[in-house]
């Protein structure tokens, strides 16, 4: 079957579920308490909120004693990734009174391990079941629950281990494109970073901060310990009373997690380039956490759709040709899962028919037949009993169920999966197989992957040290920009050509000046009669995109070197003209004024692409709240004011806005300026480091000028 190692861990918790009927009443151990029973599986808790989890079987002569941590990688914080796999590490390295016991478990014939993932850690030993083996089990993993060494020499020495295995990792090409679909697809959420970590969090790790994340995660209320196979059920639990009731119930209080992934909202695309032997080709969707009610149906649309030979995926992709193997998994998860489907290819298949094929098999799965439904079910069931039988895979199953909350989630998913009907597969794989929430990646083997080697940053203190630099720029004089300062300090007169000059004289850093010039366009009543001021506001865009003589990006390079910047807007009642550059600099910029105001060119290509980029802007303003409320607020303002479209001041929706950019010509545009562009009533202002003459020069760029005899003779 095409299935994850946590298969049976997905689970839905809204389902009521039949279990079986409790064991018969036996005297407890002193403050132990008994609670749930599923199925031969009791549980118990201890005062220092240890849990319990006892299965006896006495089909196989053997016992598997397995601690579950609640903490994995999603715990981790910035500089932390990997931490939780460091620890497991790091907790075979012994305690002050079992210094070797991992050698010890060799010798007693054990087989042991212990396994990091997202929501959980587990450590387990399974051996042959004696009441002196099952002692010192419990003995050791309730002295490393609280004695571990978590020094530093063996950190030192383990992370060659950590790093070999992380190295292993990414020469998988499954792993490391699932690892970067994940990464892809979880934008905030832990569930985005690998369990194995990163090689500089690994490598900088302080060990205070590994000791702490023990300290705070490797406690007896944080942990579920499981006893499988064959076992005395009263004289184990007081045992486990006797040893772990030892252990002292934590007083700090564990932290919170309260990220959560947002909807995504669009497709995802992961390219990885790396030597390999085959493409491979993957999609992933994200799902509900394990403990939703869809987690069942789910479960079962993975069999449907991969299952040999009669699976979706399998029946559109490997019967033709189009790949070579297929797959598909869930990976449940305590806060939200991910559904993956993918294929592995040949050399000769079209990486392209592939997908479409993929995605055809997956998002047009909407309608199925009673036959996939209960050959699926059946199939899951069977695979359920096969675990059941075996206590050591019951064990790591469990620990995936207690990672995701709660240890009986495994039986009422069992449960839910008989419930599942062909509506709720339809339903699950409309709801959740959608190009929007989907991830696609491909894997493409590379010979010789050309790769941007990003160098680590340098010390910024060394170079800086070495730099030369540059003279330093005139200072500014303290100005106190008060009323009455700058009453004192502006000089105010009117020009021969009839405009208004303002100037205020003030040292600024760098010799800097500001100029402002101040074009208006006659009365409103002038402006109505025109009715050209929707297209007025489009002359200044256009006026910079280049003029008779001097292209748009000749202009620019210009001004980037006098250091100097020029804009130019325009409005229904005038427009406005702001030059910012220095004291020596300024009499070059304003020659450049000259003919962008005087000779502007109004490309048609231009304005096209101008529009283009305001019609964008539109649409995607339509239908957004403060769009609307904007929109509501004009509408009571124009009425308020008793505004005719007509009005300069009538303000038009989103979608008249539309309208009127559509419709609006080069020639509206053109004919806006002739009419209005004038200087004959200009406001100017000048602060800073003036030029001498500045009167002057200003006279000469724009005195007296107007685009036509009908600007010119505007009333004001």
């Amino acid at each position: 079957m095409h299935r994850s190692s946590s298969y049976f861990a997905l689970v839905a918790s809204c389902f009521i579920v039949s279990f079986t009927a409790p064991i018969a009443a036996q005297p407890l151990p002193l403050g132990v308490t008994q609670h749930a029973q599923v199925e031969g599986i009791t549980e118990y808790r201890l005062p220092n909120g240890l849990k319990v989890l006892l299965f006896p079987d006495d089909s196989k002569p053997l016992a598997t004693v397995s601690v579950t941590y609640r903490v994995g990688s999603k715990h981790e914080n910035y500089g932390e990734t990997g931490m939780a796999h460091l620890l497991e590490h790091l907790l075979f390295k012994g305690t002050p009174s079992l210094p070797n016991f991992a050698q010890t478990m060799q010798q007693r014939g054990m087989q042991w391990n212990g396994t990091t993932y997202f929501d959980r850690t587990n450590y387990y030993e399974t051996f042959s079941a004696t009441d002196d083996n099952l002692r010192w089990a419990l003995s050791m993993e309730a002295d490393r629950m609280v004695n571990s060494f978590i020094a530093k020499k063996d950190l030192d020495s383990e992370m060659t281990v950590v790093r070999n295995e992380l190295e292993r990792g990414e020469n998988n090409p499954s792993r490391v494109l699932s690892q970067r679909m994940m990464s892809a697809a979880f934008d905030w959420h832990n569930y985005a970073k690998s369990t194995i970590g990163a090689v500089s969090d690994l490598e900088n790790v302080d060990i205070a901060r590994l000791q702490a994340f023990y300290k705070t995660y490797y406690q007896p209320d944080n942990a579920v310990l499981t006893v499988a196979g064959r076992f005395d059920r009263a004289a184990t639990l007081a045992m486990i009373s006797d040893i772990f009731g030892k252990l002292a119930k934590p007083t700090r209080a564990l932290p919170s997690l309260y990220t959560r992934e947002p909807t995504q909202d669009g497709e995802r695309r992961v390219t990885v380039r790396r030597t390999g032997d085959a493409p491979q080709l993957a999609m992933q969707y994200h799902v509900p956490a394990a403990s939703h009610p869809d987690a069942a149906a789910l479960s079962v649309l993975v069999n449907v759709l991969a299952t040999e030979p009669t699976g979706r995926i399998y029946k559109a992709l490997n019967e033709p040709g189009l790949a070579a193997s297929s797959y598909a998994w869930m990976n449940s998860l305590a806060e939200r899962g991910v559904f993956n489907v993918g294929v592995g290819l040949e050399a000769k298949h079209d990486i392209a028919k592939a997908e479409t094929a993929l995605m055809g098999a997956v998002q047009g799965a909407s309608q199925f037949t009673t036959e996939e439904l209960k050959r699926a079910q059946q199939e899951w069931e069977a695979d359920f009993s096969q675990v059941l039988q075996r206590p050591q895979e019951l064990a790591v199953a469990l620990s995936e169920s207690i990672g995701h909350g709660d240890w009986r989630l495994l039986f009422v998913l069992r449960e839910a999966v008989k419930q599942v009907s062909l509506a709720d597969l339809s339903r699950v794989a409309k709801t959740y197989l959608k190009t929007d929430n989907r991830t696609v990646g491909q894997f493409l083997p590379t010979p010789a992957p050309d790769r941007a080697v990003i160098p680590l940053a340098p010390n910024a203190g060394q170079i800086a040290d070495a730099a030369k630099f540059s003279a330093a720029r005139a200072t500014g004089e303290r100005f106190d920009p008060t009323p009455t300062a700058l009453e004192a300090r502006t000089q105010r007169s009117i020009l021969t050509s009839g405009m208004a000059l303002s100037l205020l004289t003030k040292q600024n850093r760098g010799d800097g000046v500001q100029l402002r010039i101040k074009l208006r366009w006659g009365s409103t009543a002038a402006v109505n009669a025109a009715q050209l001021h929707r297209a007025a506001a489009w002359v200044a865009p256009m006026l910079q995109e280049g003029s008779i003589g001097q292209s748009k990006q000749a202009l620019g390079d210009t001004l980037a070197q006098l250091q100097s910047k020029m804009t130019v807007s325009s409005g229904p009642l005038g427009a406005e003209i702001a030059l910012e550059s220095t004291q020596a600099n300024l009499p070059a910029v304003l020659a450049l004024l000259a003919p962008v105001i005087k000779q502007p060119q109004f490309d048609a290509a231009a304005f096209e692409r101008l529009r283009s980029a305001a019609l964008a802007n539109l649409a995607a303003k339509a239908g957004k709240p403060e769009t609307a409320a904007a929109e509501r607020i004009a509408s009571h303002t124009n009425a308020a004011l008793k505004l005719t479209s007509t009005d300069w001041r009538y303000s038009r929706s989103n979608a008249q806005q539309e309208a009127d950019l559509k419709a609006l010509k080069v020639s509206d545009i053109r004919a806006a300026y002739t009419h209005f562009w004038t200087s004959k009533a200009a406001l100017i202002s000048a602060v800073g480091t003036l030029p001498a003459g500045l009167p002057t020069l200003l006279e000469r760029t724009i005195g007296n000028w107007s685009a036509s005899p009908q600007a010119a003779s505007l009333p004001y």
